[in-house]
């Protein structure tokens, strides 16, 4: 969903997912991404009272698929707005997408980081055998990784 300059969409999020920063060099495999023209289908009105306008989300497994990544951007008007929203979210206030967390999953874990005008939430679930350091790493990389990109870009 191509909107002109300005507009955030799925398209960021296509493709394999690879990172690498110094010594740390992660990989996920691409799954999906969907554009959401407001935010209604994948936030609580609460979010949306905190004048979330529209969102795109992207969703990459790693770990031989014991582990998902789901990463969903929320943008606003104002970086102040979201700023607000980042520090007051809640679990409860995200309406994950069918399919964005791996199955039988027993670490699960999420954050919420502003940036620019926007709000980047990461989730990260992983089966059996997955170590929780790993988790821990896909979601603070994976998030800041998008978080850090949209620095760049005129929402």
């Amino acid at each position: 969903m191509k909107r002109g300059a300005g507009w955030l969409d799925a398209e960021l999020f296509e493709g394999d997912w690879r990172f690498k920063l110094g010594d740390v060099s992660m990989n996920a495999t691409y799954v999906a991404a969907q554009d959401y023209p407001d935010c209604g289908p994948i936030a609580s009105a609460a979010l949306e009272k905190k004048g979330c306008r529209y969102a795109a989300m992207g969703i990459h497994a790693a770990e031989g698929g014991k582990l998902r990544m789901l990463r969903v951007i929320y943008v606003f008007d104002s970086e102040a707005e979201a700023t607000a929203a980042a520090e007051s979210v809640e679990e409860t206030d995200i309406d994950l997408p069918t399919g964005s967390l791996v199955a039988d999953d027993v670490i699960g874990k999420w954050v919420a980081k502003d940036s620019a005008k926007a709000v980047v939430v990461g989730f990260v679930t992983a089966q059996k055998g997955v170590p929780e350091d790993t988790v821990d790493d896909y979601l603070h990389y994976g998030t800041a990784d998008i978080a850090g990109a949209l620095i760049f870009m005129d929402l």
